[in-house]
């Protein structure tokens, strides 16, 4: 399979990448040694499978926690960007603003889930932003 991958690229005349992303071995002389043409190519373990191994080192997943912890790792790893989330509001207030869909939503919104979320909350922060939005 990466020999295949190699040779379309070769036969394509496209540039090979400069990064490679691998759900493992990412360290082995037997994967480096399959991209020998790509000199310049680095090979890192994608954050997902990075976070996994991390994990392992210090709890199971049947830990009562480790969801907590995973949830947590997730966040230290990965930030909202506030500009891409205002955008994503703006983008789903004018799908929804047609339909009714907004508005039953607005209002059960409104009963149900008062605004307790904190800040690096994406749903929370949906919610608040809901909440806040003018009908």
């Amino acid at each position: 399979m990466v020999t295949g991958l190699v040779e379309r690229y070769r036969n394509s005349n496209v540039p090979p990448p400069k990064l490679l992303y691998v759900n493992r071995d990412s360290y082995s002389t037997k994967l480096k040694s399959h991209f020998h043409e790509w000199s310049n190519l680095v090979i890192r373990l994608d954050v997902w499978h990075f976070m996994r191994r991390f994990a392992a080192g210090c709890c199971s997943e049947s830990h009562a926690l480790y969801a907590t912890f995973m949830s947590r790792l997730s966040a230290c790893v990965f930030e909202w960007d506030t500009k891409d989330l205002q955008r994503l509001y703006a983008a789903k207030r004018g799908q929804l603003s047609s339909s009714e869909v907004w508005i039953l939503l607005c209002i059960l919104l409104r009963k149900n889930w008062p605004c307790t979320a904190t800040a690096n909350d994406a749903h929370g922060e949906w919610r608040k932003q809901l909440v806040s939005s003018k009908i």
